[in-house]
């Protein structure tokens, strides 16, 4: 490759492994000095709060949670969005619990089984983002009691 891109080796490993912005790094840190989680049957499930980059957020704590629940409240949309990760041996799809906890608050969800995400709209009630938090657990444990 290196011959190929007539680049040198920690060129093509920039490539490969780009260094991490400052902004992500950041909502990371924040990520887990917020962090709260609790024992779901077999699985740990982490939920967390940020300003900005829920989504890198839940990515790096998937990595040592089983499922992830991060939220943030967009000032200029107003909104709240809550990206969710789980591990490749969790058996929820994560794509139906952000889909029934937005319905439920008025707003939109779905994705993949194990990455998902949901934008809820404040509305003329307010939102709390530590209550969709928690709704976003409730709905992993009860959808994880009709699988055992």
């Amino acid at each position: 490759l290196m011959d190929i891109a007539k680049v040198s080796y920690s060129e093509l490993l920039g490539f490969a492994e780009p260094e991490t912005a400052l902004d992500v790094k950041t909502a990371v840190m924040k990520a887990c000095q917020r962090l709260q989680y609790v024992i779901s049957g077999k699985y740990i499930v982490v939920t967390s709060e940020v300003s900005s980059g829920e989504s890198d957020a839940a990515a790096f704590l998937s990595e040592v949670a089983d499922v992830v629940f991060v939220s943030s409240f967009k000032e200029k949309e107003q909104e709240v969005r809550i990206s969710s990760r789980a591990r490749k041996h969790v058996t929820v799809p994560l794509n139906e619990v952000m889909k029934a906890v937005s319905t439920s608050l008025g707003g939109n969800g779905g994705g993949h089984a194990k990455a998902a995400g949901a934008a809820i709209p404040k509305n003329k009630m307010y939102i709390d983002v530590q209550d969709v938090l928690k709704r976003c657990v409730e709905e992993f444990q009860n959808r994880l009691g009709q699988k055992l």
